[in-house]
């Protein structure tokens, strides 16, 4: 084995982990995205918080794998591939990094909507609490009983 095969082979190596270990982030995001859900849909705003916040955590490891996974490529595309039969799931893995993104980018949708619509009932919820209040400041009171006479003795 020449020194460029060692290399070679070591870049296939080093690709293919890269790329498992980005699916396997892909498929922790989704069930990040879930649990997210779910406290969208309870109203659980610190579960939400914290998903969210674990969430950035995930992206951030995603992103720092892609910059690697891109570069790694560039030395992929250049390796005479059919010599190499490690390479045969590699074409697979990538196809399911593109299948498990488009799902992520679903589930991101679908809690932005769930999370807007949420925030627009609680922002509802607030104003007609606020209009109640008003309206008790403005007209006294009325549905209180008030007295109608004093009286005071001497």
């Amino acid at each position: 084995m020449t020194a460029e095969t060692r290399q070679e082979a070591a870049v296939i190596k080093r690709f293919r982990q890269l790329l498992c270990l980005q699916r396997d982030q892909f498929q922790r995001y989704l069930e990040v995205l879930n649990k997210q859900r779910n406290g969208i849909e309870q109203n659980k705003i610190e579960a939400t918080v914290a998903y969210i916040e674990y969430e950035e955590q995930i992206l951030a490891l995603i992103f720092a794998n892609q910059r690697v996974i891109e570069s790694l490529e560039v030395l992929y595309r250049k390796i005479p591939v059919e010599e190499y039969p490690e390479t045969q799931d590699i074409q697979a893995l990538k196809r399911e990094l593109e299948a498990l993104q488009k799902q992520v980018k679903r589930g991101i949708e679908e809690n932005k909507e769930l999370l807007f619509r949420q925030m627009t009932v609680i922002a509802s919820e607030i104003q007609a609490l606020k209009g109640s209040v008003l309206r008790k400041r403005v007209l006294g009171g009325l549905t209180t009983v008030s007295p109608s006479c004093i009286d005071i003795e001497l």
